[in-house]
């Protein structure tokens, strides 16, 4: 992520989860969006629109090496500005999981930032196209 894009976004208040951002002083941007299984929010600080999604920290990663290969290639899409992890402590799954022991998860939080860009292909339709696999790329990754 390059410098400045990192001075915009460190006043964010990542150490919560995105749906509580508003109360936090975030002001989301009211922009007609696609379909996601992940919150998203955009937002505009010092000029410059985001869109900012919550998911794994290795989902994060993948969306923002899938999407500079999509860019690469020619295709309009977001712009990957980077992805961002915020560690938190383990989830609580089962108090009595295998041996009476309490089982946890992962509780970190991974999120792809993007930036907005005028013309960009929809990701449902953008996902169904046929892409060769070129370039031995992060986009073919299972």
């Amino acid at each position: 992520m390059g410098k400045e894009d990192q001075q915009r976004l460190t006043n964010l208040p990542w150490h919560v989860p995105m749906e509580e951002w508003p109360e936090h002083g975030v002001i989301p941007l009211t922009i007609r969006r696609g379909e996601s299984r992940h919150p998203v929010i955009f937002v505009e600080l010092e000029g410059t629109r985001y869109a900012i999604k919550e998911t794994t920290p290795h989902m994060a990663e993948r969306e923002v090496k899938n999407l500079r290969e999509i860019e690469n290639r020619g295709i309009p899409v977001l712009s990957a500005v980077g992805s961002i992890t915020v560690t938190v402590p383990p989830l609580l799954l089962d108090e009595h999981g295998p041996g009476g022991r309490p089982q946890y998860t992962s509780g970190d939080r991974g999120y792809t930032v993007t930036r907005l860009t005028p013309r960009v292909i929809p990701h449902s339709l953008l996902f169904r196209l046929h892409l060769p696999k070129e370039r031995n790329s992060a986009f073919w990754e299972p």
